[in-house]
């Protein structure tokens, strides 16, 4: 399956697109509301930062002790260099993919942390 992307610098427009996209039940959607001309170099940010989450989230995991009684928790949290302009590409980018990542790359496995604030992101 594919991944579509959608942009409109418009924010009253972009609104309607994700009505349509809900309407429709779509999910392999991001929608962002940045200026078209921007968006290469947003995109080569947000993939710097991508792998730069990357190998601090392996080089915690590799601090916690696997032989110890619980293994160690690692506790993973961003904030986005996008803070103006947050878009859900680079959500993923920096969140989801990262967290992906670590899961395939180490023998890792997320659990419920108890809290309840944010928005679900992975859920296995």
């Amino acid at each position: 399956m594919g991944m579509l992307f959608a942009n409109d610098a418009n924010k009253e427009r972009v609104q309607a697109v994700v009505g349509n996209v809900h309407r429709m039940g779509i999910t392999n959607t991001v929608i962002s509301d940045v200026d078209g001309r921007r968006l290469p170099e947003d995109e080569a940010d947000i993939l710097r930062c991508s792998q730069l989450q990357n190998e601090l989230l392996l080089a915690a995991i590799d601090c916690c002790i696997a032989k110890s009684k619980t293994g160690g928790y690692v506790v993973y949290s961003t904030c986005s260099v996008l803070v103006r302009e947050k878009t859900a590409l680079s959500i993923v980018e920096e969140n989801e993919w990262v967290v992906d990542y670590a899961l395939k790359k180490r023998n890792v496995k997320l659990v419920p942390t108890g809290l309840d604030f944010g928005k679900d992101g992975f859920t296995k």
